[in-house]
């Protein structure tokens, strides 16, 4: 495998994570999660070809997918039968407009500057997916979500380095000597191939570190025990302050 479809996969591997949280948190149902994984198919099918949306292409179609976007959200807010149904579609409407901000990004001639609106995008949809869920299981998610994202971000910035460093002074990329990156015929290993294997340990080592310190922060800090986007508001209005209409007598009322 060469360093470029090493990227490639590290990449889609990070944005397939971010989906898979958001199908983890009820923010996507099957038949999209399904969908969407047969973009990422046919995007990885079409890459380096000339079946790819040009640049210009694709922001048409971004710019045309904005009143599709508004009209989502009328008509999943036309339907909502209270307050935090309303909240719930606008947050639906919001998770279909970055699956379809992602596709056409995948689908199109992608420089750095797309790869990097599309990290943006999947970790935002991490956030949703927080917002969205409260179960245990979102941390397994979470995690998947930052070693890929590790690995990406640390595939990225080789490939960035390599061409803007000198030769002679990036011994250490190995995206600037792709030759060194194909495994010879005789079945051995090459020093690229070797290389490439220290990619996921050294994004391990990374996610090791950072469940280290965020572990103790996310046990001290105190946080509510139902979704941020369950009521309008979040989780901080589930209580209010004052008398309420039904009174027991000889028991505490809870505020």
């Amino acid at each position: 495998m060469s360093f470029e479809s090493y990227f490639r996969a590290c990449s889609y591997a990070m944005v397939a994570c971010g989906v898979l949280a958001l199908a983890v948190g009820g923010g996507v149902g099957p038949l999209l999660a399904l969908a969407f994984a047969a973009v990422l198919g046919l995007s990885w099918r079409l890459s380096e070809t000339r079946w790819q949306l040009s640049e210009r292409a694709g922001m048409v179609v971004v710019l045309l997918a904005l009143p599709a976007f508004y009209l989502d959200w009328s008509i999943q807010r036309a339907g909502a039968q209270d307050a935090a149904a309303q909240v719930y579609a606008g947050v639906s409407a919001l998770v279909h407009f970055t699956l379809l901000l992602s596709s056409i990004k995948l689908l199109q001639v992608k420089s750095d500057r797309d790869w990097l609106f599309l990290y943006l995008i999947s970790f935002f949809e991490v956030l949703l997916a927080a917002g969205l869920s409260a179960s245990p299981t979102f941390l397994l998610s979470l995690g998947l979500y930052v070693f890929t994202a590790l690995l990406a971000v640390v595939c990225f910035e080789l490939r960035k380095s390599s061409r803007v460093v000198p030769q002679a002074a990036s011994r250490l990329l190995v995206a600037n000597k792709p030759g060194l990156l194909r495994r010879s015929r005789a079945g051995k290993n090459s020093k690229g191939a070797r290389a490439l294997r220290r990619l996921p340990l050294a994004a391990a080592c990374l996610f090791l570190a950072i469940f280290g310190l965020a572990l103790p922060i996310f046990l001290i800090t105190p946080r509510a025990a139902e979704n941020t986007l369950s009521v309008p508001g979040g989780a901080a209005s589930s209580g209010f302050t004052g008398f309420s209409d039904r009174v027991t007598l000889g028991d505490i009322g809870r505020l």
